[in-house]
């Protein structure tokens, strides 16, 4: 969606189609942003490969999206990811270094290996936090079922670049992509996401 220079790659929560990010990426098209929604492979309308491990290697899909747009144009990429989303984010941009400019993680919990049947730390924030040196956002609402603030904290804590940032919301924040429509004494999330995109693209 939309074209141009500055790339956003956006990544949906566990079992969701990327289609769910539509409202929140066209508000960013508007706003002059190259958007890839990017659907992993063995969920909703993707590919599955046959292979077991082939089909935990969503990092790789992230990859790829990054690639993607920057053959399409873009010369500044953030991932910006929702739950699952978000520890893919962290992991894939670690691994992404140079490519990317940013990653925004949006309730991610810090080990999602075991959930998609992948080997230990394959889809793990917690062991790929030391090696993310890019500027980056975490949001995470207190009491939040499908992870926590102390494991969002430490995935944080251990990210060594120091342009970084951790909103935490109060229980009615909600969880992952929810998150956005949180504007109260806690921070406005939304308005946070676009300062970060516009000070790192």
């Amino acid at each position: 969606m939309g074209t141009g220079t500055h790339g956003v790659l956006m990544l949906p929560q566990y079992e969701a189609s990327a289609c769910a990010w539509y409202t929140e990426a066209s508000g960013l098209v508007d706003a002059g942003y190259h958007v890839f929604l990017l659907e992993y492979r063995c969920t909703v309308f993707s590919d599955c490969p046959k292979d077991l491990d082939a089909q935990s290697q969503l990092p790789l899909d992230a990859a790829a999206g990054v690639a993607a747009l920057h053959a399409a144009g873009a010369t500044k990429v953030v991932i910006v990811g929702a739950s699952a989303g978000g520890t893919v984010a962290v992991v894939a941009g670690a691994a992404a270094g140079a490519l990317i400019n940013g990653v925004v993680d949006l309730s991610g919990p810090p080990d999602m290996s075991a959930l998609y049947g992948a080997p230990p730390g394959r889809i793990d924030s917690s062991a790929a936090a030391p090696h993310l040196d890019v500027p980056s956002l975490f949001v995470v609402s207190e009491q939040d079922q499908s992870t926590s603030v102390q494991g969002i904290t430490a995935v944080y804590d251990a990210v060594p670049n120091k342009n970084k940032k951790l909103l935490v919301l109060p229980a009615e924040g909600g969880h992952g992509w929810d998150t956005l429509g949180y504007a109260g004494p806690a921070g406005n999330v939304q308005a946070a996401v676009y300062a970060f995109l516009k000070a790192n693209d």
